[in-house]
């Protein structure tokens, strides 16, 4: 595993409903993680602080191009 998706386990890994052996580079965000609109938002917040990225409702959307890791 790279630096980064290591860093992205640990921020996905604060939700109660994701257990870091779930989170794998082809989880989906929307059905494979069980993660909410309001926790999707959170986790745009949280990427961002980690990353110093941001992202737009296209690129976070499950319709956008980065519905999977």
């Amino acid at each position: 595993m790279n630096e980064n998706f290591r860093r992205l386990t640990r921020i996905l890994e604060r939700w109660p409903k994701v257990a870091g052996e779930d989170i794998t580079p082809q989880s989906e965000i929307d059905s494979g993680l069980d993660i909410d609109s309001i926790n999707r938002l959170e986790l745009v917040l949280a990427m961002n602080k980690e990353f110093g990225i941001t992202l737009t409702t296209s690129t976070s959307s499950p319709q956008g191009p980065s519905s999977t890791w």
